[in-house]
């Protein structure tokens, strides 16, 4: 079976068409390093290991999580504020993070120096994103994680990126027709509002925009709403 090849360029045609097969081989691999160093380095996945009877060795691949506890968003905050900044769960010393966010809870979300650290590039391209878009991304930039998140690996597929956040819809209208627009990145019931500010502005979305791809998240998709946008 070959390896999958991560490191290289995102547009890698090995990566696009390995098999299910070649990836589950590469996952189980990724998670079997990643519980070594984890329980070797960071006190509070020992404690998860221990606790719960297992070792390291115990994890051959991804089936084998199910072994470990699910650790809850509630209690991750309950061991951040016991341990603060971050409840032992850190396995590099914190002057090596390249940035550290607040989410609610609340809860200190560590970004590491790696390229594309959160791993959305790959989700970003299977969807439709590639080099030549313009992405409008309306996530917020302060504090949580989410702007810089999706940008980075907007970045990494090569896209030219407009650091919004959430609100203007009047400016997030006129510098969607003006740019040329092509890609969203937010909630989707925030790109309905836009829709409906540009309507307002005697502004066609279908015509007058360039808009050809959206990735949401952050709230349900209801099919009322698909519809609507």
């Amino acid at each position: 079976m070959t390896t999958i090849n991560r490191s290289a360029g995102f547009l890698n045609k090995e990566r696009e068409t390995a098999s299910a097969a070649e990836w589950q081989s590469y996952n189980d691999e990724q998670v079997r390093d990643l519980c070594v160093m984890a329980y070797r380095e960071a006190p509070a996945i020992t404690k998860i290991f221990a606790d719960a009877g297992v070792t390291p060795d115990d994890i051959r691949g991804t089936a084998d999580l199910a072994k470990l506890p699910v650790t809850s968003k509630s209690k991750l905050a309950e061991l951040q504020a016991e341990s603060p900044p971050f409840g032992g769960f850190l396995t590099v010393p914190v002057n090596e993070l390249k940035r550290i966010f607040m989410s609610p809870g609340p809860i200190y979300d560590p970004q590491g120096r790696v390229p594309d650290f959160w791993g959305w590039s790959e989700g970003f391209y299977a969807a439709g994103f590639r080099p030549q878009d313009v992405v409008i991304n309306t996530f917020g930039y302060q504090m949580t994680p989410a702007g810089l998140m999706f940008e980075e690996s907007l970045l990494e597929i090569g896209c030219c990126v407009l650091p919004t956040g959430v609100g203007n819809t009047e400016t997030q209208v006129q510098l969607m027709k003006n740019l040329g627009v092509t890609g969203f990145v937010g909630m989707a019931s925030f790109l309905r509002k836009i829709g409906e500010k540009a309507r307002e502005m005697g502004i066609d979305p279908r015509n007058d925009l360039q808009l050809e791809i959206v990735y949401v998240a952050a709230e349900i998709l209801t099919d009322a709403l698909r519809a609507e946008v």
